[in-house]
């Protein structure tokens, strides 16, 4: 097969790496440059956040940032083992890309006003990809 299935797992692993750490860094760049002690980033950001209503706007990022991490790995892992055995198929293939851009989406979805009922159809369905996922990599690395 021409495509590697790795490649869906790369783009979820650098954009998890830079919705967390990139936030980080321009966070603290951005204090320096207008004077806010970087000890007070997160409570001046947070309070900020609150006085002007920004939080119910859509853009309360941390439940998001907080969990960004823990469905992805299984789908690291699933990826990583179809790759290893080479019993990936096409359908494993389009199935990865499709999860890592469902999970991509929901995780920007916190950044904008959206309302809550698409964003649980963006997290069900981006389950229902990696379950699927998880039934065709059992099926096809063990042996019955």
């Amino acid at each position: 097969m021409p495509h590697s299935i790795l490649a869906p797992a790369v783009l979820l692993a650098s954009f998890s790496s830079l919705w967390i750490w990139g936030s980080l860094f321009l966070g603290t760049l951005l204090s320096y440059m207008i004077d806010i002690p970087v000890r007070r980033i997160s409570a001046w950001v947070r309070s900020q956040s609150v006085i002007t209503g920004e939080h119910r706007k859509g853009s309360w990022v941390t439940p998001d940032i907080s969990a960004l991490l823990e469905t992805p790995i299984a789908f690291y892992v699933l990826t990583l083992a179809l790759a290893m055995t080479g019993k990936q198929s096409a359908p494993d293939y389009w199935l990865a890309w499709a999860y890592a851009i469902l999970r991509i989406t929901y995780s920007l979805s916190w950044t904008i006003k959206i309302d809550n009922t698409i964003r649980f159809v963006l997290f069900f369905l981006s389950i229902g990809v990696q379950q699927i996922l998880t039934v065709h990599c059992f099926m096809e690395t063990t042996v019955l």
